[in-house]
């Protein structure tokens, strides 16, 4: 039984990372209607196509970029552009643990369930 959870484990540890990885392509026009909609110096969190993270008051807006605090961020090189007032950093990453491990612990309770019903090693 131990056998087969590690097994399941690892299988989840090799998809996961490669299910993240992916990226989708900047859609410049649906970022300038994003950031039309907030009023100025607001806080916002951008990250960029290359994992770059910024977080800061909005500045200028410009037709082809904006500024974030004193950065300035082109439209086309945004990933995911946010309201940064919402929950970020360290709490949503403990709430993200704690699903995942509540996930798993349902797994194997399952698998567990299953398994002593079978007879299985």
């Amino acid at each position: 039984m131990w056998r087969t959870t590690l097994s399941l484990t690892l299988a989840l540890a090799l998809v996961l990372p490669a299910y993240s990885a992916q990226k989708p392509a900047a859609n410049p026009d649906k970022f300038r209607a994003r950031i039309a909609a907030f009023q100025p110096n607001t806080m916002v969190e951008v990250k960029t196509l290359l994992g770059t993270k910024w977080k800061g008051n909005l500045g200028q807006v410009t037709t082809d970029s904006f500024e974030v605090g004193h950065q300035l961020v082109r439209f086309d090189e945004v990933r995911s552009l946010r309201n940064a007032t919402h929950m970020s950093g360290p709490k949503q990453a403990g709430l993200a643990a704690v699903f995942i491990l509540a996930g798993l612990a349902v797994l194997y309770i399952a698998y567990g369930i299953v398994a002593t019903a079978t007879g299985a090693d």
